[in-house]
């Protein structure tokens, strides 16, 4: 029963984290471009990988060694961090175009990518040797 009501905190948490930034991207932004919907998904892909990243850590390994699975959360809120500094620094501060910031999403997303699998597989191998 208690790791239900874990479950259903850490849903409720997110929801709220997402709709939360919704309301602050709609409310500051006037213009809603090709720019504006890609930034708001990438944040919203940030955001989802950081809960996939708490679901698997808190809910799937159950072991004792919490470094290697808190390499995950980690790997994630880096970047979410990165994702709203880029997201800032193209938009509002350098005003960049549409193609420099979908190249510049697209990279530290493949790069999260990578580095979240590695993250994965070596928590996996090492919770196994517990």
């Amino acid at each position: 029963m208690n790791n239900l009501k874990n479950k259903n905190l850490l849903y409720i948490s997110f929801v709220g984290i997402i709709i939360a930034l919704s309301a602050i991207m709609f409310l500051l932004n006037d213009t809603k471009d090709n720019l504006f919907w890609t930034t708001y998904i990438f944040l919203i892909v940030s955001i989802l990988g950081v809960f996939f990243s708490c679901v698997i850590v808190t809910f799937k390994h159950k072991s004792k060694n919490i470094a290697s699975n808190l390499v995950l959360i980690t790997i994630s809120i880096i970047y979410f961090v990165l994702n709203v500094l880029i997201s800032i620094l193209c938009i509002n501060v350098l005003k960049c175009t549409f193609k420099v910031y979908i190249s510049l999403s697209i990279i530290t997303f493949t790069i999260f990518i990578i580095l979240w699998i590695v993250g994965y597989c070596s928590s996996n191998y090492i919770n196994s040797q517990d």
